[in-house]
């Protein structure tokens, strides 16, 4: 009877040792487990800082581009509005002097 409580106390603590070694590695697979994750979502956040990074330099090279197109464009229209006034030019004159000679 004796030799089989010893084997049951034996049982028992190796069972104990187990639970605490499988309590110890749960831990530390745990912690290795957050470790990876907080690393990745790191990783993740600085990959997401850079594409936006990238996509602001984009727009910006897009909007310069896009602004000088429109600055080219409205010069372009200035440029035919004063040709055009330019033409208009001695008949605005002409009229003028007539109306000065006829009120003189």
């Amino acid at each position: 009877m004796q030799n089989m409580l010893e084997r049951i106390t034996a049982a028992e603590q190796q069972a104990d040792q187990m639970l605490e070694q499988a309590g110890t590695q749960a831990r530390e697979l745990i912690a290795r487990t957050k470790a990876e994750a907080e690393t990745a979502v790191a990783d993740a956040q600085a990959d997401e800082r850079s594409k936006t990074a990238e996509a602001l330099v984009a727009a910006e090279r897009q909007g310069e581009q896009e602004a000088a197109q429109i600055l080219a464009e409205v010069r372009t229209e200035i440029e035919a509005v004063r040709a055009a006034s330019m033409k208009k030019l001695p008949d605005a004159v002409s009229y003028l002097m007539e109306r000065i000679e006829t009120t003189l």
